[in-house]
């Protein structure tokens, strides 16, 4: 960890890795579903779950910094904010949505733990408020 609470060099690329591997199987294929399981890059306790992560459609993404959240351990619990590229709907053009994406290390599901691996929670999704 650096001294600000920002995390360290090396946790920043595995938690990007895992956000972007977590949007890659998120974004809509040309037939309109999804490319691949989203899960394996879930938080541990999401994996089995049967609900989809409510994320609004969407084509793109720009994955912009990684935070830490205030009152929560900096070494288990990280916020990413990214912005969507939303698909076309209802007469809207494409845009951008700015948003956050929480990630959680665990050891085993429910059990945060340094040393754990990192994951999205499917759920934790918030829009940016303008």
């Amino acid at each position: 960890m650096t001294e600000k609470g920002k995390p360290g060099p090396k946790e920043v690329p595995a938690i990007k890795a895992v956000v972007k591997g977590f949007l890659e199987a998120l974004m809509r294929g040309p037939q309109g579903k999804p490319r691949t399981s989203w899960r394996e890059f879930a938080q541990l306790t999401f994996r089995d779950s049967k609900a989809e992560p409510a994320i609004p459609v969407f084509q793109g993404y720009k994955i912009q910094r990684v935070r830490k959240v205030p009152g929560w351990n900096d070494k288990t619990v990280r916020e990413v904010d990214v912005e969507l590229l939303l698909s076309p709907t209802g007469g809207y053009p494409l845009r951008w949505l700015s948003g956050t994406l929480r990630v959680i290390k665990e050891s085993e599901p429910y059990k945060p733990d340094e040393n754990g691996e990192w994951g999205v929670c499917p759920v934790s999704w918030r829009p940016r408020r303008s």
